[in-house]
C-alpha cells in the first residue's frame, strides 16, 4: 500500500523524523530506506524517488503479505503499533512537536483493533487528507 498512499507515509515519517531530531537522534539507512529523503527540508523529488526504490526493493522480497493490518484482520490479533510509537508521541510532547497524522493513525489502529470489521483502505485515505492538510510531502 506504501506505494498508493505516500502522502499518509511520508507525513509519518516526517512527523517521526522530526521528533528523533528533537531527541538528537541520528537516522542511519537500511537496506532501501534512506531516512535522509524524509528528513524537515528534503527535496520532495528525493522523498518521491527514495519511496519508488523502497517500493520496488520491498516487492524482491519473499514475504509479501504481512504487516499490522494482516495481525488484526487475519490474525486477529493487535498490533504492537501503539506500544513502538507511544514513546515517540510522548516524546513529541515533551519537545512540542506536532504530531497530528500519527496521531490520526494510531486513533485509527485502535478503531480497528476493537472492530476488526472497520478495517477499510478508506481509513487510510484518511490519512491521506490528513497529510495533505499539511506542508509535509
Amino acid at each position: 500500500m506504501l506505494h498508493r498512499h505516500r502522502p499518509a507515509a511520508h507525513a509519518v515519517a516526517h512527523e517521526v523524523f522530526a521528533v528523533a531530531a528533537a531527541e538528537g537522534v541520528t537516522l542511519e539507512p537500511f537496506d532501501a530506506f534512506e531516512p535522509s529523503a524524509y528528513a524537515d527540508g528534503a527535496d520532495p523529488g528525493k522523498s518521491a524517488s527514495a519511496t519508488d526504490r523502497l517500493v520496488a526493493w520491498l516487492r524482491t522480497q519473499t514475504k509479501t503479505r504481512s504487516g499490522i493490518w494482516r495481525d488484526i484482520a487475519v490474525r486477529r490479533r493487535p498490533t504492537e503499533v501503539p506500544t513502538q510509537y507511544g514513546p515517540v508521541v510522548a516524546a513529541a510532547e515533551r519537545h512540542g512537536v506536532d504530531v497530528p497524522v500519527l496521531r490520526l493513525l494510531l486513533g485509527q489502529l485502535a478503531e480497528v483493533q476493537a472492530d476488526a470489521s472497520s478495517m477499510s483502505e478508506s481509513r487510510i485515505d484518511l490519512l491521506d487528507a490528513a497529510a495533505a492538510k499539511g506542508t509535509v510531502r
